[in-house]
């Protein structure tokens, strides 16, 4: 008999191991810092992570880092990671925002998956999944230096709540996405 499916309904916290955290640092270092880069470049770190997070995760997924996507599924579907620092260590709240920044706009994935890095980096949190068209359709414009929480933006973006994206689901102590 198979094992329902069940619906997390809240992101679902992961551990960060110490050589993810260090694979991290060494991509962030052969990188360098981007141009423009508001966190001198710490962003990437927690970029990466995010991405490494999902693969932990989601065994169907593989790195391709691509100008419009991070990771691809073997069926061919495209990945993009957003993640975001938080400094409270207690489950993102519903309320709280998934954002994506118009440096991020040339990006076509069929898949946005959000995550939340503790400022510790010691562990994070897949958020939710929402589709290209279904981000854009719903999201809300901020300009720049608006405040959400303890977040302030420096750049246009928009945002979606934790609580609108598509929620995770585990099936035989898988967790899976499209």
């Amino acid at each position: 008999m198979k094992t329902p499916k069940a619906i997390v309904t809240e992101p679902i916290r992961v551990d960060i191991p110490r050589l993810t955290l260090q694979e991290a640092e060494f991509r962030f270092d052969c990188d360098g810092t981007y141009k423009g880069s508001i966190m001198k470049g710490r962003g990437a770190v927690i970029g990466f992570l995010g991405e490494e997070i999902c693969l932990k995760q989601f065994s169907h997924l593989k790195r391709v880092d691509a100008y419009t996507h991070d990771l691809a599924s073997n069926d061919g579907l495209k990945f993009e990671v957003k993640s975001k620092l938080q400094n409270v260590d207690r489950t993102p709240a519903l309320d709280y925002t998934a954002t994506i920044y118009e440096t991020s706009r040339h990006q076509t994935p069929n898949i946005y998956l959000f995550t939340r890095i503790h400022q510790s980096m010691s562990h994070g949190w897949i958020c939710g999944w929402i589709t290209h068209e279904g981000f854009w359709m719903r999201a809300d414009p901020r300009g720049q230096n608006n405040q959400d929480g303890a977040h302030t933006t420096f750049q246009k973006c928009w945002d979606i709540r934790i609580g609108e994206l598509t929620p995770l689901y585990w099936h035989d102590q898988r967790c899976l996405v499209p």
